[in-house]
């Protein structure tokens, strides 16, 4: 049978801690098999479900995918939860026994000259929280990575040689097997239509079929859709949603040893002969359609801010545009944890879920079979909405 919640001075603990806990996970993108991994190592039982046909398909398959804390130094609490998400991801990359999807190239980054106060104060908080950033000369890096980049050579840029690109399909895929291997049940093309109730208790799901399942916990994972589960349980969840458009590139001519990011387009390598593109000014000037051809002009735009950079792009051919939409809460920061006054209905929304995926997982996991809240994600609770 499932265990019952009980309410002890305000928190919610496990009544029999022996028993099996069941937990419905909605979504499969990166966060919510990442949850599901962290569960079924931990012995849950765990049902995640996809309104899509494959797993991470929506914002986790159209992502830069590039983990890092560097660009999160305006908030001590949110640098260091991605902070501990870069160290996340190479713990996973140890537990899997399998790194081919974790690509630690390290990341450039270099400004304008009116900008370059606020990189250099960036890279002095970073460096001073212990974590591995410098500002050195376009010189060094293009000796180092042999990569020309068009800059004086005295030029500084910034270079953080831990951060990493994730190949996303590949870690899903991985993640999948082994949430399987463990137990656990991944179902595909299956939309939630109600999350059920007893009280202020989650019961359990009802999909559109009008099959119900049965949960002691559900976890809204579902990205651009977390509001919509949020008011299944009468919750207004504000999220600002923001498209983000990548152009993967098929190359020939030349090969990028790592991340980069310009004042005008950044770039990361994509595979073997193949880069991805994306800038934000780029992802400012879209509409509404979400389905773009290669040739169409962000994407144009894209590629000739590309071949500015590296002349020798001009041979490149434009393989695919994909467009992502960030589910972003109203102040920019994750919501993550127990729903206030809702026993066992628990958000993972957040920006940057690729670098944030693994640790989330953790953290949360833990949370969900505990009701232990961990130091790092106190900041970032859903009772703040």
């Amino acid at each position: 049978a499932c265990p019952t919640w009980q309410n002890t001075k305000g928190s919610q603990i496990l009544r029999r801690r022996n028993a099996t806990v069941h937990v419905v996970i909605i979504g499969a993108g990166l966060i919510g098999l990442s949850i599901a991994y962290a569960l079924t190592r931990r012995n849950a039982s765990v049902t995640v479900l996809e309104r899509r046909k494959t797993a991470a398909a929506g914002t986790s398959g159209a992502s830069f995918a590039w983990v890092n804390a560097s660009a999160k130094t305006d908030n001590k609490a949110y640098f260091l939860l991605n902070w501990a998400g870069l160290q996340a991801h190479e713990r996973l990359a140890e537990e899997l026994g399998n790194d081919a999807w974790l690509h630690r190239v390290g990341n450039m980054e270099w400004v304008s000259p009116d900008s370059l106060p606020v990189l250099s104060a960036r890279v002095d908080y970073a460096s001073t929280m212990g974590y591995d950033a410098q500002l050195v000369p376009a010189a060094t890096l293009n000796a180092e990575l042999n990569l020309p980049l068009p800059l004086d050579p005295d030029y500084p840029v910034a270079w953080f040689p831990r951060e990493a690109w994730v190949d996303v399909p590949l870690l899903a895929q991985i993640l999948t097997t082994t949430i399987v291997q463990h137990g656990g049940t991944i179902r595909t093309a299956s939309q939630v239509n109600a999350i059920t109730q007893q009280g202020s208790r989650v019961t359990g799901v009802t999909l559109t079929d009008d099959q119900w399942l049965a949960a002691d916990a559900v976890v809204n994972a579902a990205g651009p859709d977390a509001h919509r589960i949020a008011q299944m349980v009468g919750r207004q969840l504000p999220l600002r949603p923001e498209p983000g458009l990548l152009l993967s590139l098929a190359v020939d001519s030349m090969e990028l040893p790592c991340i980069v990011h310009t004042p005008e387009i950044n770039l990361r390598p994509d595979g073997e002969g193949r880069l991805l593109l994306h800038h934000q000014s780029v992802d400012r000037t879209l509409g509404d359609e979400l389905d773009l051809a290669p040739d169409a002009p962000p994407c144009r735009e894209l590629r000739e801010r590309a071949q500015r950079l590296f002349p020798a792009l001009v041979a490149a051919t434009s393989l695919r545009a994909a467009i992502g939409i960030r589910p972003i809460p109203a102040d920019g920061y994750p919501c993550v944890g127990q729903a206030p006054e809702l026993d066992g209905y628990f958000e993972a929304i957040t920006h940057s879920g690729i670098t944030l995926g693994p640790v989330l997982g953790d953290l949360l996991g833990e949370e969900i079979l505990s009701r232990r809240v961990d130091p790092l994600l106190a900041p970032f609770r859903p009772n703040r909405f």
